[in-house]
């Protein structure tokens, strides 16, 4: 304890002495370890998704695999009844379970609302996957008919200040509520609100081959199954009971890793909202890196000071103390430093962890009962204490004690050792402001690119059953406002892939392409701007129900270079191909553009995306809309969006991914501006004399400014040389994932060169214009 205290001590006289080294040192640490650690935290999180669940290793999920247009297809569900059949006929399939999303209205006495997060499951649903009950009893749930567990969220919404275990909930069905579930964990690939079971909802237990096949199906394995060979078993039983009846389907069953599905992005119809394993990646070497900025600018304050230090490790040295002695006591200095940097560290890090939340989207805590939480802070703290310290302490050993005593230390290797530190720091910060410009740069093309169609002031609405079958009055009441446009309706959004069906030319059945099935009404390409490369809009004539519009897209697909009049067929119907539309990007830019056949709405369908055009003046519209809607419909609440923000809202991964690099890029900025003011004034108080020397000789203050400004702005010339091509590189690859992206443009390398110059110039010119401002004769005291 005594030997601590002397530590401590002498800690506190060195502090003392250089206030600003220290402030600096213990600062620029804190913020470096801070981000550290909420990117661990995310990182942690998203590393151990579905851990909790019963023997996750042994749950697999059954997806499919199959050839669409000569493109490989994965596709995350399957149909109904292949669950129960495989667990009937495949001994290796220890237990299965199977959940299906819904949406509808639900309501109670108090409240309705549209609710999207609802599954029905299998009775064996909680053997797979530990959810826990807050209040109630599981057995019941599935003891009893027509029940429903619901979050704590949905509780307090629909029965405000009551119990709601005994209550009665409608949604597809009337359900009692049985159990308040605990919040769901951030880490689970299974989010919802509400779970019921599949007996419960008709038109979901009598579900038959070729009829939905968006049952996510989940199986329990042995250790020693054969994954390809069992895949291989379903396969063969799906299509002996199914596939061999349909045309254009070559389909294989796959085994997906329960703890797989986070970062599995390629399937369609996929139900689980995912991670991206590149972003992950990417906040990981975020997070190393501005660690390891860090523990340079440490290293260079500290280093800065070694020469003023210089002669009490002479002195210790000359009365006995060995280099194990002098490394141990700057290791331990080097532990003060990191322990207050760690503990200002988390406090600021507990400070920015609700904007932090915002941005990545989740609700996570820091955790102090979590061992995983001091695993994370435990390698911080050795690592940096050894990346901070080893050097220096090291160094300090080899020095002559004759030298130091005599104050001959030159601190030349010390000098290269700090410029290309500072060197890796800066290019750092290039990479990082080179990045953020191009990610802004590829958001804004995204938002303002010719999408090849219009989503600007429409207006979604999707109508109930009652307002569908007043569609034509209600458009008509609609055109009327003189905010309103057009009003037009398709079977879901543009972004929905609604129906997919293999269409195939009449004349030639071995030639086909499976396409978006778009059920539209005659004026929805007028409202879309949609243009037509030849042929014209064929709907609302006597003869329409027989034609067809498809995209140059289906058309190439088709192999058809003159497609007008060519007769297509989609199930047992035939169309006649009046209009090619031009290639449009209606769905994600991550994607290309895919095969699109459009064909007439007919009046039979009631449950519509309707879409109403707007002048820049919607508030009207939405008003008038609203008083339709409640005077027409008592059921169902209304609901709207623009589509505008839904296309927006596709690239949110981009957003966050952008925001947490621009604020890595500050901290970095930061950090290495910190690191500069530290090895400037190590760096002009080296050269004191030769500063005195320069100006006895008649160099002016200018000349002498100018070149020691000259010298460090060498540093970020070197920089900006290795950190272009590294940046270069790393943004080609990240723009890849996009079927349009922005280039890469010569601007953005000399804008990144121009703002750490013009940061390196204001942190050098201040230390060196007192520098070179000094008396000549101080100067030439000075050693």
């Amino acid at each position: 304890t005594f030997k601590h205290m002397r530590h401590f001590k002498r800690f506190i006289r060195h502090f003392r002495k250089q206030k600003t080294i220290g402030f600096l040192s213990i600062g620029s640490l804190s913020i470096g370890l801070t981000a550290t650690v909420l990117i661990g935290i995310w990182c942690l999180n998203e590393l151990s998704f579905d851990n909790f669940h019963y023997q996750p290793d042994t749950i697999y999920r059954i997806t499919r695999k199959g050839l669409i247009n000569n493109q490989t297809e994965f596709i995350g569900s399957v149909f109904g009844p292949l669950g129960p059949g495989i667990q009937t006929e495949m001994p290796e399939i220890e237990d299965m379970v199977r959940l299906f999303y819904m949406d509808g209205i639900m309501r109670s006495d108090q409240a309705k609302r549209i609710e999207s997060k609802v599954i029905a499951v299998d009775s064996t649903f909680f053997n797979f996957f530990k959810f826990e009950l807050k209040e109630g009893a599981l057995h019941n749930f599935f003891s009893k008919p027509n029940s429903i567990l619901i979050t704590q969220e949905l509780a307090n919404l629909y029965f405000p200040g009551k119990n709601p275990i005994g209550e009665i909930l409608a949604y597809q069905g009337k359900h009692e509520v049985v159990g308040i579930l605990k919040d769901i964990p951030v880490n689970s690939t299974l989010q919802f609100n509400a779970i019921t079971t599949i007996e419960s909802v008709a038109w979901i237990k009598n579900n038959k081959w070729g009829q939905r096949d968006g049952f996510s199906t989940f199986v329990r394995l042995g250790k020693n199954t054969h994954l390809k060979e069992l895949a291989q078993k379903i396969t063969q039983y799906a299509h002996s009971q199914w596939y061999h009846k349909t045309e254009g389907f070559n389909v294989d069953h796959q085994l997906q890793p329960l703890k797989d599905m986070h970062f599995s992005n390629e399937y369609l119809f996929d139900f689980f909202p995912k991670g991206n394993k590149k972003i992950l990646l990417t906040f990981i070497s975020l997070g190393l890196i501005l660690l390891i900025i860090g523990s340079i600018n440490f290293i260079n304050l500290f280093i800065s000071t070694l020469f003023l230090r210089a002669k009490s490790v002479g002195v210790k040295k000359t009365n006995g103390a060995t280099n194990t002695h002098v490394i141990f006591d700057f290791i331990i200095e080097t532990t003060f430093y990191v322990s207050i940097a760690i503990i200002s560290g988390l406090f600021l890090a507990e400070l920015f962890l609700p904007h932090f939340n915002t941005w990545v989207g989740y609700k996570l805590q820091i955790n102090y009962n979590d061992p995983q939480l001091y695993v994370i802070l435990i390698t911080l703290f050795v690592l940096t204490v050894l990346l901070s310290g080893t050097f220096p302490a090291i160094y300090m050993t080899r020095f002559s004690p004759t030298k130091t005593l005599k104050g001959q230390f030159k601190g030349k290797k010390t000098s290269i050792l700090q410029k290309s530190l500072v060197i890796f720091q800066f290019s750092a910060s290039v990479i990082l402001i080179i990045s953020v410009i191009t990610i802004k740069k590829q958001i804004s093309f995204i938002q303002n690119t010719d999408l090849g169609f219009e989503n600007k002031n429409i207006i979604n609405v999707y109508t109930s059953e009652n307002i569908g079958k007043k569609y034509d009055r209600i458009r008509e009441t609609l055109i009327s406002n003189p905010d309103v446009t057009n009003v037009t309706a398709k079977l879901g959004t543009p972004l929905q892939w609604n129906r997919g069906y293999s269409i195939l030319l009449k004349d030639k059945r071995d030639q086909s392409c499976t396409m978006e099935i778009c059920t539209v009404k005659p004026n929805y390409f007028e409202v879309m701007n949609l243009p037509f490369v030849t042929g014209q809009n064929p709907f609302g004539t006597a003869a329409s129900h027989n034609y067809c519009v498809i995209n140059e897209r289906a058309a190439f697909l088709l192999g058809l270079s003159n497609p007008m009049n060519v007769p297509v067929v989609m199930g047992n119907n035939t169309f006649i191909i009046k209009g090619v539309l031009k290639d449009a990007y209606l769905k994600s830019l991550h994607a290309g553009v895919e095969p699109q056949f459009y064909i007439e709405m007919s009046e039979r369908y009631t449950h519509l995306a309707m879409m109403i055009k707007t002048t820049d003046h919607p508030e009207s519209v939405i008003t008038q809309v609203r008083d339709i809607w409640n005077e027409e419909e008592t059921d169902q609440p209304f609901d709207y969006f623009f589509l505008e923000d839904a296309y927006n809202d596709l690239y949110q991964s981009e957003n966050r991914a952008e925001s947490i690099v621009s604020w890595s890029m500050i901290i970095a900025l930061i950090i290495t501006i910190a690191g500069m003011v530290g090895i400037v004034h190590y760096a002009t108080e080296r050269r004191t004399k030769e500063i005195g020397v320069r100006k006895v000789n008649g160099a002016s203050e200018k000349e002498i400014m100018w070149l020691l400004i000259l010298d460090f702005m060498k540093w970020t010339g070197i920089a900006f040389l290795i950190a272009a091509p590294v940046a270069w590189y790393i943004m080609n690859q990240w723009l890849t994932d996009f079927a349009l992206r922005t280039d890469i443009s010569w601007w953005i390398f000399l804008l990144a060169g121009c703002i750490t110059s013009i940061l390196s110039l204001l942190c050098v010119s201040r230390q060196t214009w007192i520098a070179a401002n000094q008396n000549p004769v101080n100067c030439l005291r000075y050693e």
